[in-house]
């Protein structure tokens, strides 16, 4: 084997063994593993009529983002913590624009408590919504949130 196939199979080793050493599952405090809530999801708030979709994704740190196709708020971001062996509390902020791209008028915090199915790598829970302007809250209203993980898939195509 040439110098140059022997580096690249070892540059290819150390990042399998990179991935495999960062993608072990974490434990709970106990010791024991746990499903986990790290990964990206469809979320959707107010399941029905008027239903909204985002995309979310928990960073194993605890930090997310959150993605909302309304021209009228930035991309959120935020943090979440595991609260029960199933639970976990979640908190974002949006950033609220009159026009898109122009003058930024306030937040939108998202508060949240998700409990997660990993049978059905879903979750749900009740949320609250605060709009503030001007450091004023000027409205809060409560919904229901719900997730669903994107998962991986094959391609279908040659």
């Amino acid at each position: 084997m040439s110098s140059k196939r022997i580096s690249t199979a070892l540059i290819i080793v150390a990042i399998a063994t990179m991935i495999t050493l960062t993608s072990t599952s974490s434990a709970t405090p106990d010791g024991s593993s746990a499903p986990e809530l790290e990964g990206s999801w469809e979320v959707t708030v107010d399941p029905g009529e008027n239903q909204s979709l985002s995309l979310a994704t928990f960073d194993r740190g605890g930090g997310m983002v959150v993605v909302n196709p309304n021209k009228h708020i930035s991309t959120g971001h935020g943090n979440w913590v595991k609260t029960g062996p199933h639970e976990y509390a979640v908190t974002f902020v949006y950033i609220l624009r009159s026009t898109p791209g122009e003058i930024d008028i306030g937040t939108i915090k998202i508060r949240s408590v998700i409990q997660l199915d990993a049978a059905t790598d879903t979750f749900s829970g009740p949320e609250q919504l605060i709009v503030t302007i001007g450091g004023t809250v000027v409205d809060s209203s409560c919904g229901n949130v719900q997730g669903k993980r994107i998962s991986i898939e094959a391609p279908e195509c040659p």
